[in-house]
């Protein structure tokens, strides 16, 4: 699962966003235990890295780490507990946010014990219900299910959105969230919810 991971995570960064619109300001997380400018940090089960690239004058915050297992429901009926990895990146110009950030996505890495288990289905839409408010969600890629190794007892499969950061302000401000992936749905917790507060808090200009 590191392995892949990994992957995913240097994918992620080469991720050309849809333009980002600007995000609503965030302001009831309390951020002490991140990283002021550049970093890592950990709150809510999360790990946030914040990392300026000089090579090309950009800022990058990277959001890992943030596992899920919610109860899946397809047509009113639980597939039981699946174990979701999140991960949430955005790319700015320069040291400072002074604008919204360019390069917005969030990706899924669902793993499952065997093939039988309830996954992906082929050509997934994606969307999220915010306080009873239904977002599309632009997918980038989705990727099937695979293993790290023959010998891994899990088998993994992914799917990399492209989010509109005003959409990270939706979440982060919602009581309720549900993500919706092709026939699925599930709910995040309340800590979940913190999670995406604290990014979008890192991707909204003060």
């Amino acid at each position: 699962m590191k392995h892949l991971t990994m992957m995913m995570a240097l994918g992620l960064w080469l991720v050309v966003a849809a333009g980002c619109s600007s995000a609503d300001r965030v302001s009831n997380a309390n951020s002490s235990h991140l990283p002021p400018k550049a970093g890592t940090g950990y709150k809510h089960g999360a790990k946030l890295i914040v990392q300026y690239l000089a090579a090309k004058d950009e800022t990058a915050i990277y959001q890992q780490g943030f596992s899920i297992q919610p109860d899946v429901m397809v047509n009113n009926a639980s597939k039981g507990k699946h174990a979701f990895d999140i991960n949430n990146t955005a790319t700015f110009k320069g040291k400072a946010l002074t604008a919204a950030p360019y390069g917005c996505s969030l990706t899924f890495i669902h793993s499952i014990p065997s093939k039988s288990s309830w996954r992906f289905p082929n050509k997934s839409k994606i969307a999220f219900v915010a306080d009873g408010e239904r977002v599309g969600i632009e997918k980038y890629q989705q990727m099937d299910l695979d293993k790290d190794s023959p010998t891994d007892k899990e088998f993994y499969e992914s799917m990399i959105t492209e989010m509109k950061c005003e959409n990270y302000s939706k979440i982060a401000k919602a009581k309720s969230v549900e993500f919706q992936i092709g026939n699925g749905k599930f709910k995040l917790s309340d800590e979940n919810i913190l999670a995406f507060q604290d990014f979008t808090n890192y991707i909204t200009p003060k």
